[in-house]
């Protein structure tokens, strides 16, 4: 993963930046419900792809 720091360096707090970054990431397809959006209208292509190959293993 690569980042870019915008103000301080301190290791800590890029560190906790990075954490609650990641804690707010979601799911495209709870996103897409929540729009109101079919999932191929929010998501790129090949996380759809990925996400019905998924469903059709049984993931």
């Amino acid at each position: 993963m690569l980042s870019k720091s915008l103000g301080s360096g301190n290791p800590i707090n890029m560190v906790h930046a990075t954490a609650a970054a990641l804690k707010m990431l979601e799911n495209p397809t709870a996103i897409a419900a929540r729009r109101g959006r079919p999932l191929e209208d929010v998501a790129p292509a090949a996380i759809t792809r990925l996400i019905a190959e998924q469903v059709k293993v049984g993931a």
